[in-house]
């Protein structure tokens, strides 16, 4: 009798080095347990979140204080699970809260890039929803787990995640010479091969590093032959995360790692717009000679820092939407999150005439601003929550994202109980909720359609 073939994902798919991955973090030489901070930390969270509301304190004590616990929040979750909610809520607050405070305090002179109303009106509003977005993400919910469960045997490990490259490679040819109606499914499942390469690391492989390399070098050739770098820095964040999973790394690693971002980061936001102007001239141009062309007058210039202050800050575009509305243009009253539901929910031959996913429309809907085609910009979840409920209403709609977010998580977390396949897909789950410049209708459409992807490549590899 012939041999059954192995399928790649096996139901046993069990952990060499360790049965079970939850938020448990080894004391320190001085005997305290980091996961005990943490309790501490979401009280914080609310009592900071209530003096922002009501301003009982300076807003750039309460957004100072918020930053320093997220990246404490962040370097204590990093030993023990992938940081997608933890990286959700650095992102948050750094668009939202300290990007704008520094745009008030030191370049808001800007005619089109400036904060649009007063901190008095701006930072209640933005630290109450922010506080409501860390808060929901953080609650414990009666569904799904907090623990993951991550089996690995290393040959399957490496055979996996080398199928997976190869399937996320021919689905990205396919993006770009297959039919336009399935251009995001394919996108989608083009992303596995940055899941494929988790996989390959974890495999021990000795070739394992060069095949990494690959990958990444792969997204980087992708992002610099377009001038086009999120994807690049958060599938950096994202799958970097793994590195740390299930190993205790030392805080001053932690620390350097997040430095290393914050000045890669940096850099980009500099070079980025020097780099595109080059691009249109000169196809060829090699970003890495543009990086090497920088000098210290270039990266600490007042208009290079105005630019990056700029770039990350998503308090212009808010404050212009808060500016702009109910004043100028009534209140949507949850018009477009029930948009957003239709557009991800309902196939399109029941709704032909669905929305697409397209930021600048909510941009120009809500507020004055006015972006070309090319530019992928809109008001963020944030500025979406404002526009449809105002004060009060929007932080509990930012509870609601956050809770969103909190559940697919606990979702997934029980999921890998089953197997662990669901543990390294989670950055494609996140990719674009973790994101605050990204709209209901975004994330919606890419929480649904990834997970699509996601049973149908599991059912696919265990046939």
């Amino acid at each position: 009798m012939r041999e059954m073939k192995k399928p790649l994902l096996s139901r046993g798919f069990q952990l060499k080095m360790n049965s079970t991955i939850h938020r448990k973090v080894e004391p320190t030489s001085k005997g305290i347990d980091l996961e005990n901070v943490r309790p501490f930390i979401t009280l914080m969270y609310l009592l900071l979140g209530l003096a922002g509301i009501f301003s009982l304190l300076p807003y750039g004590i309460v957004v100072a204080t918020l930053s320093v616990f997220v990246v404490l929040d962040l370097m204590i979750a990093l030993d023990s699970s992938p940081v997608v909610l933890e990286i959700a809520s650095c992102i948050a607050v750094l668009q939202q809260l300290f990007g704008p405070w520094i745009l008030y305090e030191y370049f808001n002179t800007d005619p089109h890039y400036r904060m649009w109303v007063s901190p008095e009106v701006y930072f209640p509003f933005a630290i109450g929803g922010t506080a409501s977005f860390l808060l929901a993400m953080r609650a414990a919910l009666p569904y799904g787990s907090s623990k993951f469960r991550v089996g690995i045997v290393l040959n399957d490990c490496f055979r996996l995640g080398v199928s997976l490259i190869v399937i996320g490679l021919i689905a990205g040819a396919l993006v770009r010479f297959g039919p336009a109606s399935l251009k995001f499914f394919f996108y989608l499942v083009a992303n596995l091969r940055y899941v494929g390469a988790i996989y390959v690391y974890f495999s021990e492989h000795k070739y394992r590093w060069p095949i990494v390399g690959l990958v990444f070098f792969g997204i980087y050739f992708t992002a610099t032959s377009h001038g086009m770098f999120h994807e690049l820095i958060l599938w950096a964040c994202l799958g970097g995360s793994y590195w740390f999973v299930g190993r205790k790394r030392a805080f001053s690693v932690k620390i350097a790692a997040i430095c290393i971002g914050i000045v890669g980061v940096s850099v980009i936001q500099v070079a980025k717009p020097i780099f595109r102007k080059q691009l249109q001239y000169n196809e060829s141009a090699s970003f890495a000679n543009t990086v090497m062309d920088l000098d210290s007058e270039d990266m600490l210039s007042r208009k290079s820092l105005e630019n990056v202050v700029i770039r990350i800050s998503q308090g212009w575009i808010v404050s212009a939407a808060m500016y702009s509305t109910p004043y100028i243009v009534p209140f949507g009253e949850g018009s477009t999150f029930i948009e957003a539901l239709e557009a991800a929910l309902v196939p399109r031959f029941l709704i032909p005439d669905k929305r697409v996913a397209s930021p600048r429309d909510n941009l120009h809907k809500f507020t004055f601003l006015r972006v070309n085609e090319q530019t992928q910009m809109g008001i963020g979840s944030l500025g979406e929550s404002w526009v449809n409920f105002g004060f009060y209403g929007g932080c509990l709609a930012m509870a609601g994202f956050g809770l969103l977010l909190n559940s697919i998580y606990k979702i997934f977390c029980k999921l890998s109980w089953q197997n662990s396949f669901f543990f390294f897909c989670l950055p494609i789950v996140f990719l674009q909720a973790v994101k605050v410049e990204t709209e209901s209708l975004t994330v919606l459409n890419h929480l649904v359609k990834s997970s699509v992807v996601i049973a149908i490549t599991y059912v696919g590899l265990r046939w």
